[in-house]
């Protein structure tokens, strides 16, 4: 039997126990807690980087807004680039030219800057027209001289009225004309430029719409550093086309003194912008699983029929399986 001293010593025993458990416990949450708060630092100062350029700093912020993010926070973000590529499903071509067209409109914004000229306003009529001026849309119309013409006899042929008449008529008579099937086939020529210029058209007014959504930043962010000269010898390293299966990286080398910030910043944003596309282009059209898409008959009845669309891969432009783009503005 337990005598009561030994049980109220093995009860302080227990307290002890209990209050040296709870001091090392909130020891190691303290330290936990340290630890976290290191790391969390450490990471929030790795995700801010600075590059050696005002020019790539001012592109790490246009690429986070409009085209696309490193954070895996804003993976899901609504980017306007990101939205309008990745609408365009139907055809691996229709995003190479979307991206060569979002290039051009953002090199005439540049362009327009670096000549000190006034942009145009990214509104409705840009989304018709493109950057088109007033003057080259008015044609060039020939005034009717309001003059009497008076004809004489001497200015017809043999001055017979009805023989210059026959004359016309002869001449109508002997012009030749094609075959049939040379007929047809130029008729099938012009449809299907036509029918190409038609597609580019519906493209191009897309790709205008995205970028009034784009535009605007690029304009912001490329007038938002002194266009000094770089001293420094600039190293490039990319791909001749990021859409390519096979991409041969290339390195071409400035000597210092040869590129302004504006330059490098043009450099830079064309890279970045065809990276984000072939990232977007992989992860989204590169060995996707075959769909099926139902369509709902006329009315919403049900008549007992199930139309399908099967989408499988698409090998034209997707990049090798498990590839990665780097996004990084390092040199």
């Amino acid at each position: 039997m337990i005598n009561r001293k030994d049980l109220v010593e093995e009860q302080i025993l227990r307290e002890n126990i209990r209050k040296a458990i709870r001091i090392v416990q909130k020891r190691h949450k303290d330290e936990e807690n340290y630890v976290r708060t290191i790391v969390r630092y450490l990471l929030k100062e790795e995700a801010v980087v600075k590059y050696d350029y005002n020019s790539l700093n001012q592109l790490a912020h246009l690429m986070n807004q409009v085209f696309g993010s490193t954070d895996p926070k804003k993976a899901n973000s609504k980017f306007a680039f990101k939205e309008a590529f990745t609408d365009l499903t139907s055809n691996p071509e229709d995003r190479e030219k979307f991206v060569e067209f979002v290039l051009d409109f953002s090199n005439q914004d540049m362009s327009d800057i670096d000549a000190e000229q006034e942009l145009k306003k990214l509104d409705s009529k840009f989304v018709e027209k493109g950057f088109v001026d007033d003057e080259e849309e008015e044609e060039f119309v020939e005034e009717e001289d309001d003059d009497v013409i008076r004809i004489s006899v001497d200015n017809i042929p043999g001055g017979d009225l009805e023989a210059g008449a026959r004359g016309e008529e002869e001449a109508e008579e002997e012009t030749f004309s094609l075959g049939e099937d040379a007929d047809e086939d130029v008729e099938i020529e012009d449809r299907e430029i036509e029918d190409e210029e038609e597609l580019d058209s519906a493209l191009k007014k897309f790709t205008r719409r995205a970028y009034k959504s784009i535009g605007p930043a690029v304009r912001d962010y490329y007038t938002n550093f002194e266009d000094s000269e770089i001293r420094d010898e600039i190293v490039v390293n990319t791909t001749e086309n990021i859409f390519l299966p096979e991409k041969e990286r290339y390195e071409k080398v400035f000597e210092g003194g040869t590129l302004t910030e504006r330059d490098l910043f043009k450099i830079f944003y064309k890279i970045n912008v065809e990276s984000w596309a072939g990232r977007y282009n992989n992860e989204y059209f590169n060995d996707q699983p075959i769909t099926d898409v139902e369509i709902a008959p006329p009315g919403g009845e049900d008549m007992g029929m199930e139309d399908t669309l099967e989408g499988g891969k698409e090998g034209e432009m997707g990049g090798e399986e498990g590839e990665e783009f780097d996004i990084d503005l390092g040199l």
